[in-house]
């Protein structure tokens, strides 16, 4: 896709300075419209709720992508980590909301990750394609969706979790 130039005496200048001949910025910053739209763009921030911050820890890379997409379009923020010691990086970077943890990875089983994750009182989902009876009894009230899922299912416990904390 080509983009419009936005260098001076580009295209999009050309044709903003011909639409906008005798547009004085000095005029439409100073009226009480001008103002009114500051406070009320002011007031929508400070009233909208923090995005919540999701980790997402799963090594197949097009699941991933997937995943974090849907998510990301729900409305979270969402951080991929794609084995075990990236989700321990991830999380000495930050705080999160929830989690989605697949099993197995890599480098290993996820389940240090989840006992972290406990610790700090951050719900956290499980997405495995192995049994539920291999979550240790620590995690075992921790929501299990098995693979192969619905994205909205993954989608609906991470609301969940969420609501619920």
């Amino acid at each position: 896709m080509k983009r419009s130039s936005s260098r001076p005496g580009g295209p999009l200048a050309a044709r903003l300075s011909s639409k906008h001949a005798g547009f004085s910025l000095a005029a439409r910053h100073s009226g009480p419209y001008f103002h009114n739209w500051i406070d009320m763009i002011s007031q929508a921030m400070a009233s909208s709720a923090p995005v919540p911050r999701v980790l997402l820890v799963e090594d197949d890379m097009e699941l991933s992508t997937l995943l974090a997409e849907v998510l990301s379009d729900a409305g979270y923020t969402v951080d991929r980590a794609y084995s075990v010691s990236d989700a321990f990086s991830s999380l000495e970077d930050g705080a999160f909301d929830a989690a989605v943890l697949d099993v197995e990875l890599g480098d290993g089983v996820v389940f240090p990750v989840a006992d972290l994750l406990k610790d700090r009182q951050v719900p956290y989902v499980f997405v495995s394609a192995v049994y539920q009876q291999v979550v240790p009894r620590l995690h075992q009230k921790a929501p299990f969706v098995s693979k192969p899922y619905e994205i909205a299912d993954v989608v609906a416990q991470v609301e969940d979790a969420i609501a619920a904390h």
